[in-house]
């Protein structure tokens, strides 16, 4: 079973902290086992073939990938360029969250580099933000499209797992591909449920969560970019050409702060107020209007006192206009920014 925000994972800190358990005098004990990396990176690597020589540009973010990506990529033959490359828990060389602040540096080594792309980690190494070799970092939705037009040929009509703030663009990508794309709502339990539930080939969250059948479903950013380096070593054209061929529609995002109690409340009552409108609505996870000039979603954080907002559409006044009135919905329940 699945365990996560929503999922079980409640009950589970219940009984961690049930002071009952601090009585128990009966402790386990830590086992070092030093062949856990050796283990793992064969795993990985018995499941990826290159066709030929990469060169890699990488931000480890001094966390956790620092141990095997460097070595991973090396083990197939690619040129690796590393930065941020000891694992320090203090995180020197920036907060451990590949964001485009945080990526400058990388996106700067892999076009001087000439690199064929660039990732950046997450600490814990669950999330991999990808750097196009025109050095432009890529939403995870769009790296989910381009590694499902590439792979699904290969399996046709299965599923791609898509969470619901995902671009149309991808959900476009997945059916001209010939799959089936499965809306889910947004975070890592509900994600892998639909995975393993629909045997689904990929999973992509728009946060650069990317998940894979073939490693029963988990995401796993190391994983990530080796079937990124396997995509690219098995085509002609540069990164960059495979994402320009998608379309790519204007979009923004907001939070506005809310109290817990009340943020679920108020995206039910903005759901309640739009359907009495006759507008489309998904409400898998919080509510998504749909129109036919785009779309937004309106949504309260799983773990922070914030209703989320994002709007896509197909023209820049279309976004402006759908991002007005989602914003006037939200701040009528008296959100503040």
């Amino acid at each position: 079973a699945i365990v996560g925000e929503g999922m079980g994972m409640e009950d589970v800190k219940a009984i961690a902290q049930n002071p009952l358990l601090d009585g128990l005098r009966e402790r386990g004990e830590v086992v070092a086992d030093r062949g856990l990396l050796d283990d793992y990176l064969g795993f990985l690597l018995s499941r990826v073939r290159l066709s030929k020589r990469l060169e890699v540009a990488m931000d480890l973010s001094n966390g956790c990938c620092a141990l095997t990506a460097p070595r991973a990529f090396k083990e197939l033959g690619c040129e690796v360029k590393a930065l941020n490359a000891q694992p320090d828990g203090s995180f020197p060389g920036h907060p451990p969250e590949p964001t485009e602040e945080t990526l400058s540096q990388l996106r700067e080594l892999v076009v001087e580099a000439g690199a064929d792309f660039g990732v950046g980690y997450d600490g814990d190494g669950d999330r991999a933000v990808f750097v196009d070799d025109r050095g432009r970092v890529l939403l995870g939705d769009v790296v989910a499209a381009v590694l499902a037009q590439h792979y699904l040929p290969k399996h046709p009509g299965s599923a791609v797992v898509l969470d619901v703030s995902c671009s149309s663009a991808a959900f476009e990508a997945v059916e001209r591909a010939g799959g089936r794309a499965v809306v889910s709502r947004v975070g890592h339990a509900y994600i892998m449920d639909a995975m393993l539930k629909t045997q689904a080939l990929i999973g992509g969250e728009r946060s650069s969560h990317l998940y894979f059948k073939e490693v029963w479903g988990i995401d796993d950013g190391l994983y990530a970019s080796l079937k990124v380096a396997q995509l690219l070593s098995e085509v002609e054209e540069p990164l960059s050409a495979l994402v320009d061929r998608l379309p790519s529609y204007p979009s923004r995002s907001k939070s506005y702060a809310f109290p817990d109690e009340a943020k679920f409340k108020a995206v039910a009552d903005i759901a309640s107020e739009l359907k009495s409108r006759g507008v489309r609505v998904v409400e898998v996870d919080g509510v998504k209007a749909l129109f036919d000039e785009g779309w937004f979603l309106i949504r309260a954080s799983n773990t922070q006192p914030l209703v989320k907002m994002t709007v896509e559409a197909r023209s820049h006044e279309a976004l402006e206009r759908l991002f007005r009135e989602a914003e006037a919905l939200i701040r009528a329940r008296g959100a503040s920014a």
